[in-house]
């Protein structure tokens, strides 16, 4: 009995239907049941991942950012001024950490937090409580957010030093709607400061400001922003 070759061999006889794939390539089922077998498009470069594009289409090479993730913004370091600023902060940011380890100011003043969008700094609409607990039994300040988020509450002495988080967490894009949260402590006046409330800004978040009232500045620490999208 004479045997015919049939080049491709079809899926249904246990081939590929396909006479040549490209090199590395990834290759996924056809477009039915008996299709031939396809190719993903190219094989993409060093640090893209493969992301659907849902049924009835094949996959693509994407950059990683599109599947979500963390970045770190520049460490800051200050030395002298008023205010640490982070902008450039990612549209598709829904949770950020804003960091502090072992802020110091040259006096005795507070710390405030703002936030802002690509029309500024918000000055105004922040609802919220700040709590400072002092070392001394049932010594305790409540201070209500207005025109800025309190970090700090009574102004404390000269180098106190801060340390703890600020957490973010976007609630409603459609709104611009933040749940902001505070963890701080200042080792130098055995205090603690918790804080919680909201903010809705007028556009996308883009900036976000650590600033010293009075005539105080930095003179050391770090501070840095992780954006999670």
């Amino acid at each position: 009995m004479a045997y015919k070759r049939i080049s491709p061999q079809p899926v249904v006889e246990g081939g590929t239907g396909v006479q040549s794939n490209t090199a590395y390539s990834v290759l996924t089922g056809g477009t039915t049941a008996t299709g031939a077998i396809q190719s993903v498009s190219g094989v993409g470069t060093s640090g893209q991942v493969l992301t659907s594009n849902g049924a009835a289409a094949l996959p693509t090479w994407q950059a990683a950012g599109g599947g979500g993730g963390v970045t770190l913004g520049t460490m800051q370091s200050p030395t002298s001024g008023t205010t640490v600023t982070f902008t450039g902060i990612s549209a598709s940011a829904k949770h950020i950490i804003f960091n502090i380890n072992r802020i110091r100011c040259s006096g005795a003043d507070t710390y405030e937090f703002l936030m802002g969008d690509a029309g500024g700094l918000d000055a105004t609409a922040y609802a919220g409580l700040t709590l400072e607990m002092q070392s001394t039994a049932g010594t305790q300040t409540l201070e209500a957010w207005n025109t800025f988020i309190p970090v700090t509450v009574n102004a404390g002495a000269a180098n106190q030093i801060l340390a703890g988080k600020i957490e973010l967490t976007l609630m409603d894009s459609a709104t611009n709607l933040w749940d902001i949260n505070i963890q701080m402590a200042d080792v130098f006046l055995t205090r603690f400061y918790w804080a919680s409330g909201k903010h809705a800004l007028s556009d996308t978040l883009t900036q976000l400001q650590l600033r010293i009232t009075g005539a105080s500045t930095f003179t050391s620490g770090n501070v840095n922003i992780a954006v999670f999208t």
